[in-house]
Order: structure tokens, then sequence, then C-alpha cells
């Protein structure tokens, strides 16, 4: 069974001002820093120093599957006792890798969740939008960085690997064992009723059967029956066929389309002086408008984080 381990964090400075009179042990991540807040060598080799320590403590040997990434090259001070690397192929990143398969966004959507509740909490007290936007710190960022994680389900996580062809084969192992408890119970059925077990064969792979459609049976029989020797004759029956199970669509008119319509019609009926009492038009296109905005109405940023 896997784990979860604390997040580093990368920032710019070495002690931001946030973190003065806050007690980071009780925070689960790791900080620390780096010019542009990048990942760089020296801090990919002092991740991987770190976690060798720790797998050692537990006794554990480690897998690690990294891309191909310019700053994941290990120094040769750095000696791994507990852990082993293996790169994925180039420019395969995106189909093996677990963390773009969706656990990165299973996160972002964490915080970005965790972000606008906060926003949201003082924003009456402010009267501009960037003072509302200066009152997150980075010390709020890691925050909220360490509850997303930590809310991050491991069913996402294995579902994750699973999708990247990260199998671990317990489930082909349980897989087998029904079966095998299958065989025996229909080997003990059958010498209850009588059957030698020399007899029973358990086929190992059944039989497949080509799936017939309705239409090609109808025209099989078709041409069975009634003679048809030409092809074309079943082939205009087939697409007659195809025709009847496709449903009749209405085209519908979008409300944007028949407000500009209306809109037309009225100057068309000015310029050519068509009717005097265009009332009937007006309140036609008015009630288009309301509709028109009624459709843009949309519920409130609370209710849709509450609903999401």
């Amino acid at each position: 069974m896997g784990e979860k381990l604390p997040p580093w964090i990368i920032g710019k400075s070495k002690n931001p001002r946030s973190f003065c009179g806050q007690d980071m042990t009780q925070l689960k991540v790791n900080y620390v820093n780096s010019v542009r807040a990048w990942m760089i060598t020296p801090i990919f080799n002092q991740y991987l120093k770190e976690l060798d320590v720790y797998f050692k403590r537990k006794g554990q040997k480690v897998l690690i599957f990294l891309d191909n990434a310019p700053v994941h090259i290990v120094d040769e001070a750095t000696n791994l006792a507990n852990i082993e690397l293996c790169f994925f192929p180039p420019n395969l990143t995106s189909v093996l890798q677990p963390l773009d398969g969706g656990i990165i966004r299973s996160l972002k959507a964490l915080y970005r969740k965790f972000e606008v509740v906060s926003l949201l909490d003082n924003i009456n007290e402010l009267l501009h939008a960037s003072d509302l936007i200066k009152k997150l710190i980075v010390l709020d960022a890691i925050k909220f960085i360490d509850k997303s994680w930590s809310l991050v389900k491991a069913e996402t996580i294995q579902k994750c690997f699973a999708n990247c062809g990260f199998v671990t084969g317990d489930e082909d192992a349980q897989e087998l064992h029904e079966i095998a408890a299958q065989e025996e119970e229909l080997v003990a059925l059958a010498c209850r009723i009588g059957i030698p077990q020399s007899n029973l064969v358990i086929e190992e792979q059944l039989p497949e059967f080509e799936v017939v459609e309705e239409k090609s049976l109808i025209c099989q029989l078709v041409a069975e029956h009634r003679d048809i020797a030409d092809d074309d004759e079943v082939e205009e029956l087939a697409i007659e066929l195809e025709d009847e199970d496709q449903p009749t669509v209405q085209n519908v008119v979008p409300i944007v389309v028949a407000r500009d319509m209306v809109t037309q019609l009225i100057l068309f009926a000015k310029m050519h002086s068509l009717f005097s009492d265009e009332l009937d038009l007006l309140n036609l296109k008015a009630t288009l408008n309301n509709l028109y905005n009624s459709s843009l109405k949309q519920s409130t940023i609370r209710q849709y984080i509450s609903n999401n």
C-alpha cells in the first residue's frame, strides 16, 4: 500500500516575511527556494538524498519514475542506496506520467477552491480588487497546498497510475483466484452428479461469434427468399433501413438568431413602408431580449463552490 509524502514547495525568498511567528513544523510541507522559484538540479539532488534517508530508515526499496526534464540530473556525489531511478521515454510524459494523468489537476482544483473561498471571506472588507489580491500571502498558498494534498483521494491516485499502465498485479491475482475457486466448485458439483473429472473439460477460451446487425440480417433474408440477383437493390434496401433508424431532428433556432431576424424585419418594414403599426414586432423583440437575458443568468460564486 502506498503513501502520500509531504510536497516540496519552491519559492523565491529564503525566509518569507509571512513565515515570521509561524511554526512551519505544523505544516506537512518542505519549503526550499531558488532565484525563479523553479526546480533546479541542486534542489532535485537534495530531494533525492532526503528521500533516500527516509526509505532507508523504513527498510524499503523504491523505484522512482521521472520525465526527461533538464534539471533531473543526478550528481556524482548523490549516492542512492534505497532508490532506483527510471526515466520515461522522450515525448511520452503526457501518456505515462501519472501526475499529468489527473493528480496535478485534482490538486489544482482543490487549491483554487480554497483560494476563492478565502477571497470571498475578505471581499466585503476591501474596496479594490488589487487590495483583495494582496490579502493572499505566501503562507496562505502553502496552507492551501497542504490542505489540498491531504484531500486528494487515494482512489484518484490509484486510477491515474492505472490509466498510465501501472498495474500492481493484485487485481489479476484476485481474478485468477476467483476463477480457480469457480473451477473447483464446478468439479465438485460434477462429481456429485456422477460425471468423472476426466470427462470434464473447461474451455480456457470460449469461441467468439460475429455480431450480426438487424439491417444486414434483413437484407440477407430478402436476398435469399425473393431471389434478388442485383446487388444494387440490396444496397438500396440497406440505405432505406438505415435512414429509417435515424430519428428526425428538427432545427431549433437559437434565441440570438431569432432576435436578430426580428430586428432585420423591423428595419426592412421601415425602409419600404410596408406597414405603420409595428407594435407586434417590437413586443416580439422585447420578449426575445428578455429570454436572451434570462439565459445569461448564472448562479453566484458561493453556490458554484458549494456545488463543486
